[in-house]
């Protein structure tokens, strides 16, 4: 009998966290129902394989598993090839630095029982060391305008913690190529792309705020250094994938004087104050922006 969901992760050298997520699929929760996890390795140097193959001896009684490798370096390569092997009428992405939760397996199926063709979840953060104190502790999570499951509407398709119909996923041509992350490269936009055409096709997107993951905090994401250029690089993916699309100068300027006149007052005398933002904080949250904008500029340079 094939398998309700297929679970998805794509990893590159990231063995020991990619133990941690496939740990928590056996020592967490496991699914009522059939489920296979297929794990892709992107052209690994590491011991990646070996990792994954003790999962699969493992975890034999209680999951159909296979390791899969894809040599094309790239996200979304790997997460095509994934879908395209997959035996599931759903595909379900789960990032190999996430770990899932106690009601995960319960939740995913509540999205499916929904009637959804796409959903998409919730993530908190975990730490592997001490989280530094000049993160604020809302840093690395996503929540939802939602209280309970419903219509996507105004949030968004998380890439660490999203399902599809396999049908649907393979009908609007899977993730582009050119976009999302490649290696160490830091690049964005693929999810989105793949979002953007579910809704021009009215697909039905949803999302369920107890549908949560834990999603690791890196220690690389410690320093100012890496979020700006986090920041750059999403620039870069909102006008490669039209995003922005012609009105890019427009939208950007848009963006430019509300967080100039509007969102920079509100981090200092809401954020700061209230929130009890640190200094080193606060000064990530007013620059990101710019960095964002800038990214969006050089695209069309």
């Amino acid at each position: 009998m094939k398998p309700l969901v297929s679970i998805i992760i794509c990893t590159y050298n990231r063995a020991e966290i990619l133990s941690r997520c496939l740990a928590s699929l056996i020592d967490v929760a496991t699914p009522s129902y059939s489920t296979e996890i297929l794990v892709v390795d992107n052209n690994s140097s590491d011991h990646t394989s070996d990792i994954t193959r003790q999962f699969i001896s493992s975890s034999s009684e209680r999951y159909t598993s296979k390791y899969i490798l894809e040599s094309t370096v790239g996200l979304s390569y790997a997460r095509n090839t994934g879908s395209a092997q997959a035996s599931g009428k759903w595909v379900f992405y789960l990032d190999d630095d996430a770990m899932i939760t106690a009601s995960f397996f319960t939740e995913l199926k509540n999205c499916i029982d929904h009637g959804f063709d796409a959903f998409t979840g919730v993530f908190s953060p975990y730490y592997i060391t001490d989280k530094p104190q000049w993160l604020h502790d809302s840093y690395g999570s996503k929540k939802s305008f939602r209280s309970g499951i419903g219509p996507l509407d105004n949030d968004y398709l998380c890439g660490g913690v999203m399902g599809f119909k396999k049908e649907v996923l393979h009908a609007v041509g899977g993730f582009p190529t050119k976009l999302g992350m490649s290696g160490n490269k830091i690049a964005y936009g693929e999810e989105t792309y793949v979002e953007n055409i579910l809704r021009s096709k009215n697909y039905s997107l949803g999302i369920n705020p107890k549908l949560e993951i834990l999603h690791l905090v890196h220690p690389k994401k410690y320093s100012l250094r890496w979020n700006l250029k986090s920041a750059y690089a999403i620039g870069k993916s909102q006008s490669a994938i039209g995003f922005v699309d012609k009105s890019v100068l427009k939208d950007s300027v848009a963006l430019f004087l509300k967080h100039s006149f509007i969102g920079i007052p509100k981090l200092i005398l809401y954020r700061k104050i209230k929130e009890r933002y640190s200094l080193k904080y606060l000064s990530l949250k007013i620059i990101e922006p710019y960095f964002l904008l800038a990214g969006r500029l050089f695209y069309f340079i």
